[in-house]
């Protein structure tokens, strides 16, 4: 049953975001067609897996302005840069979630998109090598790889877990044992920190 977010600021995004992610995902499962979903291949690179990677750090960029403006932002969103973007890792705890991509072999993929915000002094890799491919493709096309690619979509989903009705409409998901949370879209999975049950917000406030 989808809930009802009249009453949610963020409630707006979710039409625009859920479809853009549906067909980002739906690009990533066609590329596993065609390459593996293994270790062996996260450096293969290709002209559409550039163009996977693209799109989702476009659509991350996109939802990031967004919620900044949600959030009360005062610079316009032609403005915002990727520290701006940083200011949303503490509110929204992003470095403690991860995402899991259950069709890798030989086990299940780990994604930690958001881990190296931990750093104040560190970059997202994923999101630099969208930069470098994108601004020197011809030395630089090796970057655009699955494993930067399957990492854009998966720190997509985080954010889109975390700062918008997405979990509540287009996921399933409850309590783990341990106190943990997941929310499953099809083949991926958000996993986390320990939580309370019916305690966590993506107003960031606990």
């Amino acid at each position: 049953m989808t809930k009802d977010n009249s009453q949610d600021p963020f409630a707006p995004l979710l039409a625009d975001f859920s479809v853009s992610f549906r067909l980002i995902y739906r690009d990533m499962l066609d590329i596993f067609e065609y390459v593996e979903p293994t270790a062996s291949h996260e450096l293969v690179f290709s002209h559409r897996i550039r163009a996977l990677l693209f799109r989702a750090c476009a659509e991350f960029e996109s939802l990031a302005r967004e919620i900044l403006v949600v959030r009360g932002s005062s610079k316009s969103r032609s403005q915002m840069k990727s520290v701006d973007y940083r200011t949303l890792a503490g509110p929204f705890r992003l470095s403690s979630f991860s995402g899991f991509v259950t069709l890798w072999r030989p086990v299940r993929r780990r994604c930690e998109p958001f881990a190296a915000w931990s750093d104040s002094t560190r970059s997202l890799p994923w999101y630099s090598d969208y930069h470098a491919a994108k601004h020197n493709r011809h030395e630089d096309f090796g970057r655009a790889n699955l494993g930067a690619a399957v990492d854009a979509v998966s720190g997509l989903l985080v954010l889109l877990t975390t700062a918008t009705p997405f979990r509540e409409n287009e996921m399933a998901g409850g309590l783990n044992p341990d106190g943990t949370m997941s929310w499953y879209y099809e083949q991926l999975i958000v996993l986390g920190p320990t939580l309370a049950s019916g305690n966590w917000s993506h107003d960031g406030v606990r």
